[in-house]
């Protein structure tokens, strides 16, 4: 039954990236973004040692304002959103903000008006276990774990797995045929 489960929702995450972002209104580029997100804590192993990460409700933190977090914070709380992990939005306003709220996030996602900020911010959040996502297509290569990416009108990610090793992160293998590009060290760079 649970893997059942898990193909379902692998495949309903497959759609989501196979539809175009734009040119059909229900799959705007924002609501795309937002249903990946939310999906993402169900192929993310927390190995914190304590009872965060997929067992109890997520906390994503994003920094910064952009379309995406109005999109994030009307689908919080919403039945039926495509995670089986509950999952709350903490908007962070600064860098000293999410200093002191880093030890509660499992997941933070920082937007295009914040990407200035991204080195100190990845700096705050090193060594944690916390899920590090942009839409910039060079996070990954600047130490984040995930990034957005437009590609032939459809949005797809990159992942980081040196980065999410380092942050102490597991994340499945099954998000990885949906990855356009993934880092790894010890196996080269991988573009399926």
């Amino acid at each position: 039954m649970r893997n059942r489960a898990m193909v379902l929702l692998l495949s309903g995450l497959m759609v989501l990236c196979a539809l175009p972002a734009r040119g059909r209104e229900f799959a705007t580029e924002d609501a795309v973004k937002a249903a990946i997100l939310y999906n993402l804590g169900n192929f993310v192993n927390w190995q914190t040692g304590d009872e965060s990460g997929p067992n109890n409700a997520i906390v994503l933190g994003v920094i910064g304002e952009d379309s995406l977090q109005k999109r994030l914070a009307s689908m919080a709380g919403v039945k039926g959103n495509g995670s089986r992990v509950p999952i709350s939005i903490l908007a962070i306003k600064n860098v000293r903000e999410l200093k002191n709220q880093r030890d509660r996030l499992h997941m933070l996602y920082i937007s295009s008006s914040a990407r200035k900020m991204t080195p100190g911010i990845l700096e705050l959040v090193a060594g944690r276990p916390v899920l590090t996502i942009s839409d910039d297509e060079e996070f990954v290569d600047s130490g984040g774990i995930m990034n957005f990416v437009r590609e032939n009108s459809r949005i797809r990610f990159d992942v980081n797995l040196d980065a999410a090793d380092d942050s102490g992160l597991k994340i499945s293998a099954r998000l990885f045929g949906l990855a356009r590009r993934i880092i790894k060290k010890n196996t080269g760079e991988k573009s399926p």
